[in-house]
């Protein structure tokens, strides 16, 4: 039997579950009491700030990955979220900053190689770009947002065959066989193929 969780991990389990639920209101109410009890829980930020980021409230989203990090520095995701918040107020010099140091702590977090790629790809610096990408795929081959960012910025980059490549498989690990993408990422190939 596992051992019971104090108060403060019930209200961010709680927490958690309300966010995975999509009810982001519900759980930062959940985190505010968790940080109200200790103030020190550097998770209950993260994950609070995950929540305001999902309510496309950033501002409140970085000020919590801010905290979090003022806490516990050597956690590779947080600087990841905080990367994804500067990238969607289009402050990729930041966004890859926080990329890079996430890989210092952490060189096979896939989700860091993909988001820096992507901000590369947003600076239009393709080859940086596709590199990241490419290593995003190698420790995941199964990330289907990174395949399609590859073939996007491959495309671009004017390396068709490789464009080609990775939008297959993108279509080879979709797994929503229903997602509108799948027809977007097609289209896209048959323009390449002609």
């Amino acid at each position: 039997m596992g051992a019971v969780p104090t108060e403060v991990e019930s209200y961010v389990l709680r927490g958690n579950k309300l966010s995975i639920g999509g009810d982001y209101d519900g759980a930062i109410a959940n985190y505010d009491e968790a940080i109200q009890i200790d103030p020190a829980c550097a998770l209950a930020y993260v994950n609070r700030g995950f929540a305001y980021a999902n309510k496309i409230e950033y501002d409140k989203a970085l000020v919590d990955y801010n905290q979090a990090l003022g806490i516990v520095q050597d956690c590779a995701q947080t600087y990841v979220n905080r990367g994804y918040i500067y990238a969607s107020r289009e402050e990729y010099e930041k966004a890859i900053a926080d990329y890079d140091r996430a890989l210092e702590l952490d060189s096979l977090n896939a989700d860091a190689y993909s988001s820096r790629g992507n901000a590369y790809s947003k600076m239009e610096q393709y080859d940086l770009a596709i590199a990241d990408l490419t290593k995003a795929v190698e420790i995941d081959s199964m990330f289907i947002q990174a395949w399609l960012t590859r073939g996007l910025a491959c495309e671009k980059a004017g390396r068709y065959e490789e464009a080609v490549e990775s939008y297959e498989a993108f279509l080879r690990h979709e797994s929503n066989k229903d997602s509108p993408l799948i027809m977007y990422v097609r289209q896209k190939i048959a323009t390449l193929e002609e």
